[in-house]
């Protein structure tokens, strides 16, 4: 009786099934799937974080122009925004001593839309100045979960809003 060894035995077929090919693709579409949604949330929380930054980078200029009696203004960027104190030269210049009131960019997915101070609508290079007492304004940004509103009051206070007014 001759044997064969293993290797030379024929099989039926090489390869992979249908079934085995299926359930691979099917993994590998849950995890896609899955990838994805990561991504989507990690873009909600950068926007949500470049906005509350912003926030409070306006409350903190409103407050700094109050207690100092120097005007300081929010210059929007393309991108971003940064900050700027008039110095007693009558010039503008950048704010360099705090950190929240820096140069800062936004996420590629949140973008300027207008600005609107005491009811009148600023073009793009006019910037939002506080000064003795802060102006009422509404800033408009739209980000991937759509509109959000930076509304200021008077007395220096920023509330974030999306587009339906809830907070």
């Amino acid at each position: 009786m001759s044997e064969r060894h293993p290797l030379f035995a024929t099989s039926a077929a090489a390869g992979f099934t249908l079934i085995e090919v299926m359930v691979v693709l099917s993994i590998l579409t849950a995890l896609a799937t899955g990838i994805s949604l990561s991504l989507d949330r990690v873009h909600a929380r950068d926007s949500g974080r470049a906005l509350e930054t912003l926030r409070l980078g306006l409350e903190v200029a409103a407050e700094r122009a109050w207690i100092r009696g120097q005007p300081v203004a929010l210059e929007r960027l393309d991108g971003g925004y940064r900050f700027l104190a008039l110095g007693a030269g009558g010039q503008w210049a950048p704010v360099r001593d705090a950190r929240v009131l820096g140069e800062h960019r936004l996420p590629l997915e949140v973008q300027w839309q207008a600005m609107e101070v005491e009811g009148r609508r600023l073009d793009v290079a006019q910037a939002l100045v506080f000064a003795a007492t802060a102006p009422s304004f509404r800033l408009t940004l739209s980000t991937p979960q759509g509109e959000r509103h930076l509304l200021g009051t008077g007395a220096g206070k920023v509330m974030l809003v999306n587009a339906e007014g809830a907070q």
